[in-house]
């Protein structure tokens, strides 16, 4: 179990604001963004895997491929706050919440 607290340490330094999170648990790992819109957290989870020490690069350094097929999206809204569906494209697939 403690190999994977060293193991994971590179994909959660990825984070570059405050509005960013990151945590992991043996080989799972969660991604989390606080934005204004959609549009804005979508962009920053995207930049989170896309960036220069960000996900992608991770997955190649340690040669682990994600599995997008596990991935997932949700979005939390404040209750009666009016909100645009957004989805985007990650690694040829597009996401959206559900």
């Amino acid at each position: 179990m403690i190999v994977y607290l060293f193991y994971n340490a590179d994909l959660l330094d990825v984070l570059l604001s405050r509005r960013e999170l990151a945590v992991a648990y043996v080989d799972d790992t969660a991604f989390a963004v606080v934005g204004e819109s959609l549009k804005e957290t979508h962009g920053s989870l995207l930049s989170m895997m896309t960036r220069t020490d960000g996900g992608d690069e991770w997955s190649a350094a340690h040669n682990s491929c994600f599995e997008l097929k596990k991935f997932a999206l949700m979005d939390f809204v404040p209750p009666r706050r009016r909100v645009t569906p957004h989805t985007f494209n990650y690694g040829g697939r597009d996401f959206a919440a559900k």
